[in-house]
């Protein structure tokens, strides 16, 4: 009714304000049963909101010292440098090598034991945990987002064979959609690839391509795994872009695309197995 609606558009009127109007509306439209409801909203005059005394906790914010602790140990598992079971230096020990604070050592162990780096055993010190048996999500996102060197031979073929699950049955189901616009794009990708001065700008063009040809799978889920990934793709588009002339990655690159075209699976999925398998032995050295 046009009274309601006098409530949501008078914005500017306070609430005492508001039910004078309502109640003026009702008497002129004579809702005589509604009278008494009203009179005792007037009575009641105005509120106001009350004050919420909800406690906050004071927010700890890890220093630059403290980061740097743990993305050094990080980096030296994900590399290789320490392997899996090994014994890390005592405190006092990575105390003194470091020359930082006892508080920060303990910290930083705390942390990277809560991501399944690393296990600490009372009275017996830290150890290189193996992550594949209580690693999470986060345990995950550490390792997608690592920057820091190469990662250890036995991690880097894993992501590659993870690769090839999923970009394969890509090329298959891209081989049966034939999604001319989305091939384009990664033509285009391919095209722009072969004109980048960086690795860092070549990289971005080859994460565009994989994830074009995800979206040309008319499959819901690739495209977001795809971009779950993007650190990754980045890392080692980089990495193999500094190993390899660009234009050779393109033409390789446009040569699967043209055997996505004719629709034959099988030619084309052996042609990205060999295209994977390509870049993983430069990034290995084999």
């Amino acid at each position: 009714s046009s009274f309601c609606m006098c409530f949501f558009v008078q914005t500017n009127h306070t609430r005492k304000e508001l039910l004078f109007l309502m109640f003026k509306e009702i008497n002129l439209r004579n809702h005589s049963s509604l009278h008494k409801l009203f009179y005792s909203l007037l009575a009641s005059g105005p509120t106001s909101a009350k004050e919420n005394n909800m406690k906050f906790h004071p927010i700890n914010v890890p220093t630059a010292t403290d980061l740097f602790f743990v993305n050094q140990l990080k980096t030296a598992i994900l590399t290789g440098k320490f392997n899996l079971g090994d014994k890390l230096p005592s405190e006092r020990v990575l105390q003194e090598q470091l020359q930082v604070s006892r508080t920060v050592i303990n910290s930083g162990l705390k942390k990277l034991a809560a991501l399944h780096f690393i296990e600490i055993r009372p009275r017996y010190g830290a150890f290189v945990a193996d992550y594949r048996v209580d690693g999470d999500l986060q345990t995950m996102n550490e390792i997608i987002n690592f920057y820091g060197g190469h990662y250890r031979i036995s991690l880097l073929n894993s992501i590659f064979e993870i690769r090839k699950l999923i970009e394969n049955d890509v090329v298959r189901l891209d081989c049966i959609e034939q999604d001319e616009q989305c091939l384009q794009s990664a033509i285009s990708n391919m095209q722009n690839l072969a004109k980048a001065t960086n690795s860092k700008d070549a990289a971005q063009e080859i994460f565009a391509y994989v994830h074009s040809l995800a979206l040309a799978s008319k499959n819901y889920v690739y495209p977001l795994l795809i971009n779950n990934f993007k650190s990754i793709y980045l890392t080692l588009g980089e990495w193999i872009c500094n190993e390899v002339d660009v234009n050779s990655i393109s033409e390789e690159n446009l040569k699967l695309i043209k055997l996505i075209k004719s629709g034959d699976k099988n030619i084309a999925i052996a042609y990205n197995n060999k295209l994977i398998n390509w870049s993983y032995e430069i990034l290995t050295k084999q």
